[in-house]
């Protein structure tokens, strides 16, 4: 896919800003947002943002690349206890994941 549309990007800052607006939450960074735009998953949204590949990210919470890669195209749901997990390998706060 090609690069952001002007109205896309808007609509990314819009909702950046009423995320960073609500109390306890921290915006997803634009990179992030920007990628699941483009259709790829939240999961591999932060993990590229981290710059972490799935060996690595398996390896750090205990599992396979396989999974890391069935959760990134949605083969297999995210659990709370897999994002406990996941969050501190990708130093994000876990409530971006659930």
């Amino acid at each position: 896919m090609g690069s952001l549309s002007r109205e896309d990007a808007a609509d990314i800052a819009g909702f950046d800003a009423a995320m960073a607006d609500l109390p306890g939450r921290d915006p997803l960074p634009h990179h992030v947002s920007q990628a699941m735009l483009k259709g790829d998953s939240l999961l591999k949204a932060l993990r590229q943002w981290r710059d972490v590949g799935q060996v690595k990210l398996a390896s750090d919470i205990g599992t396979s690349q396989g999974f890391i890669s069935d959760l990134e195209n949605r083969r297999r749901k995210l659990t709370e206890d897999v994002a406990t997990r996941i969050a501190p390998a990708l130093d994000t706060p876990r409530h971006w994941l659930v």
